[in-house]
């Protein structure tokens, strides 16, 4: 399948091409939250970090009263090895309350 942004991308060559691309991205559907960013080194980073904390990762840490996200993980072994540190902090600065943290699965009801 090709799409417009597969051609544009095709046209960029990393390290060499001298103006990099700028991409669109839109918050909503209504085009007022449209952001355009150019992709350097730095920005890739940034679009990258995105990506990957709304897109790919599969499980959060969130506290079990207000379901605030807390941090997203890939993998359900590392959500579970947060909430130990994350208890362990709260204990060192006395702040430790049992059960505030739970995993969930991303896209999982309630």
């Amino acid at each position: 399948m090709k799409t417009y942004y597969v051609s544009e991308l095709n046209k960029v060559t990393p390290k060499v091409t001298i103006y990099p691309p700028t991409f669109k991205i839109y918050a909503n559907g209504n085009g007022e939250d449209t952001k355009h960013i150019s992709l350097n080194k730095e920005s890739a980073l940034v679009l990258i970090n995105w990506l990957t904390n709304n897109f790919l990762n599969e499980y959060m840490v969130r506290d079990r009263e207000a379901g605030n996200i807390i941090a997203m993980y890939r993998d359900e072994k590392d959500a579970i090895a947060a909430i130990a540190y994350f208890e362990a902090q709260d204990i060192l600065n006395e702040c430790f309350i049992p059960n505030f943290y739970e995993v969930k699965r991303i896209n999982e009801e309630n």
